[in-house]
């Protein structure tokens, strides 16, 4: 009877366990290697439902770009939200989302005919189905919503209803009011024209990203793979993916449904088989060469196991450099500046930008940026007025206003504050109020209180996710790999490769760097919930190019008990791919990122400067000498933690290898390469030990 000989993987406590070879270990965890031989053995069927499912998820996400909005940043719960809905039932006009920008030119907002075309124009408006609480300066005189130059005014509006129906709205009353009206030209701006310009704009861009990116990944996959056929698979799968997220966005919040990427997959490498790799078309690079040459070139990886290997001899060098080079390139995040996607998001030539900034520099309070103070309660007038003068005085106050009433003790307030609209200062103001004493129930809201309710929320609730994430990683991680070590190694080296990214948003979009080169416009502050998304994004990606490494590794392993070759035979094995889908998603990214809206541009170029970092410095230089530095004590876990491990650990090659009675007889392999000879082709120089009969 054949005996595998070898040294116990980690020594004494090692959390190796036995190869298939060896007879021994936890039963056959065959769940999901069941299932690729089903899909296997029966292809054509396979790919059939597959098919069928594809034309079913194409039918449910038929119209989806249009169902998404922008909005859902804002917290349910907050006192802005309730602050917001209650204006909103008792003030309709309190609250204003589209503002037309009357120019009356040299005449002038006063003269006889200008007044009388905006006064037209409002009450024509104020008709309109689906529109609520119309106001203007010629209705209230307010200076806030005339210029300081006299030329141009405002006529403020709501547009009711969820996003989808108010932006419904809006095109359909957008064309009759925008242009040449006698004596005045309008404009519009607002917050629902700025969203709802945001997100065309989002999706065209989108479109061209996907016409720039889908040649080029063609390209890249052709040079990975050699071959035309093998390079239109992924692509084909990951379009079919696209169209599967589709449906899922379209019904997401009626049902939950499942990709069939692996399906795909699985179904497409089985039924083309060898023809797999038809059209070679680096077989022109490879004419004139000669067979010797050819085989010397046949050394897959050679060059990133030759990497880890000098990697691995001076691991303290690079393991200390590469640490303090991301730490330093993550610095500028210590003073990033939370704020909000406002107009600026957009091209300075789009329409509502364009309106947006004769609003912000022309006049003497945002007519859409105000803070609002609702009251409830009965109170005399002289509360009311005493309420005003307490919160008008208060430190960063350009002016109060108010109260309008209305029946059942209900009353609002309006309040500018100094600097912008979200800035520091209103900010603090958003606070004041709040904390200002009064005979009423008082709530605030505005875009500076709903930033402030939102910095709270995720405050509060992102410790809470951040554990989620860690300790879901911690346990995947070791149920893939048994060691107690190696789970840690991978939550904090993926936090190290997202470093450069947050540090990159800082300098480049809060602080306005590159600005020029890039083409947007800096407002000194990130939106709030954008670093969260990033996080999520390039997280996922990074943990995904790093348990790809680790599987290699622990495989190598398993079957060797040799740490250091285990590495360099890891590193071998998967950093051509790695790097190459790397630099396929980095082209992709890229190319969102040529958007005109700067949060989109900002996520695609960030999340492609964390997936580079990942795979060509933390992947090639840190884990390799981290590793190298922790040396046995990686594979280490306490004996019921082995033992659980044993029970419920997974790995691919439990998925994927033929069951133990159907394996074959392990073959003989060379003996342990000699100390110091090139261990960069363990394919040709197998650190096992002989086989013994």
């Amino acid at each position: 009877m054949a005996e595998v000989k070898k040294s116990a993987p980690g020594g004494a406590g090692s959390s190796g366990s036995p190869s298939p070879e060896d007879g021994g270990g936890s039963p056959r965890r065959d769940g999901a290697g069941g299932w690729t031989r089903f899909v296997t053995v029966r292809p054509r069927l396979t790919l059939l439902v597959a098919l069928v499912l594809t034309a079913l998820a194409v039918l449910a996400g038929g119209g989806v770009a249009d169902r998404m909005g922008s909005g859902g940043w804002e917290d349910p719960a907050a006192e802005s939200t309730y602050a917001t809905e209650a204006l909103g039932r008792q003030f309709p006009g309190s609250q204003p989302n589209l503002l037309l920008l009357v120019d009356a030119g040299a005449a002038g907002t006063d003269a006889p005919a200008v007044a009388a075309e905006a006064r037209r124009l409002a009450e024509r408006l104020d008709a309109e189905p689906g529109v609520d609480g119309v106001g203007s300066y010629w209705s209230t005189g307010s200076p806030a919503l005339r210029s300081e130059d006299g030329r141009k005014a405002v006529i403020a509006a709501r547009i009711a209803g969820e996003e989808k129906d108010a932006a419904a709205v809006l095109d359909r009353i957008a064309p009759e009011y925008r242009g040449t009206h006698g004596p005045v030209e309008v404009s519009l701006g607002g917050g629902l024209a700025v969203r709802h310009e945001m997100q065309t704009v989002i999706q065209e861009d989108l479109l061209r990203a996907e016409l720039i990116a889908l040649p080029l990944t063609l390209v890249l996959l052709v040079m990975v793979f050699g071959s035309a056929v093998a390079a239109l698979l992924p692509l084909g799968v990951g379009i079919v993916a696209i169209l599967g997220t589709n449906a899922v966005l379209r019904g997401l919040t009626e049902f939950t449904d499942v990709s069939v990427f692996a399906q795909n997959l699985t179904t497409a490498l089985v039924l083309l088989g060898d023809r797999v790799n038809a059209l070679d078309l680096r077989r022109l690079l490879r004419r004139g060469r000669t067979p010797g040459a050819q085989r010397a070139g046949d050394g897959e990886g050679t060059g990133w196991g030759r990497a880890a290997a000098l990697v691995m001899r001076r691991a303290p060098v690079f393991a200390v450099l590469t640490t303090a080079g991301l730490v330093l390139l993550g610095l500028p995040f210590l003073g990033v500046t939370f704020g909000t996607a406002d107009d600026r998001q957009l091209p300075v030539t789009a329409s509502s930008r364009v309106v947006q900034d004769e609003l912000r520099n022309g006049f003497p309070g945002d007519p859409g940026g105000t803070l609002t103070v609702l009251a409830e309660g009965a109170a005399t007038p002289a509360q009311y007025a005493a309420f005003r003068e307490r919160i008008g005085a208060l430190d960063g106050v350009v002016r109060a206003d108010g109260p309008v009433t209305a029946a059942g003790g209900h009353a609002y307030f309006t309040v500018v504050a100094e600097g912008e609209t979200v800035g520091a200062q209103a900010q603090r103001t958003v606070a004041e109020l709040r904390a200002a004493p009064a005979p009423f129930e008082t709530s605030v809201t505005g875009q500076a209180a709903v930033l402030v309710d939102s910095k709270d929320a995720l405050a509060e609730r992102l410790p809470w996710a951040a554990a989620i994430i860690v300790i879901v990683t911690l346990l995947l991680v070791f149920l893939l790999t048994g060691s107690v070590l190696i789970p840690v190694q991978a939550v904090v080296l993926n936090a190290l490769s997202l470093t450069a990214m947050f540090g990159a948003v800082v300098w480049v979009f809060q602080d306005g760097h590159l600005a020029g080169l890039l083409g947007f416009t800096p407002t000194g502050d990130i939106e709030t919930t954008l670093p969260v998304l990033m996080f999520c994004v390039a997280f996922g990606l990074s943990m995904d190019y790093g348990v790809f490494l680790l599987s290699r590794i622990k495989e190598e392993y398993d079957r060797t008990g040799d740490h250091e070759h285990s590495v360099r035979f890891g590193l071998r094995r998967t950093g051509g791919l790695i790097t190459a889908a790397a630099v396929i998603l980095a082209v992709v990214m890229v190319a969102i990122g040529t958007s005109r809206v700067t949060n989109t541009k900002m996520l695609g170029l960030g999340v492609a400067l964390a997936v580079l970092m990942d795979a060509m410095v933390v992947r090639s230089l840190l884990v390799p000498s981290v590793m190298k530095l922790t040396g046995r004590l990686t594979w280490w876990a306490p004996g019921p933690l082995r033992r659980f491990h044993d029970r419920f650990g997974i790995s691919e090659s439990d998925a994927l290898a033929p069951a133990k009675e159907d394996a074959p007889a392990p073959a003989k392999e060379d003996a342990p390469a000699a100390e110091g000879a090139d261990a960069t082709a363990p394919e040709e120089r197998r650190e096992t030990a002989p086989l013994r009969r």
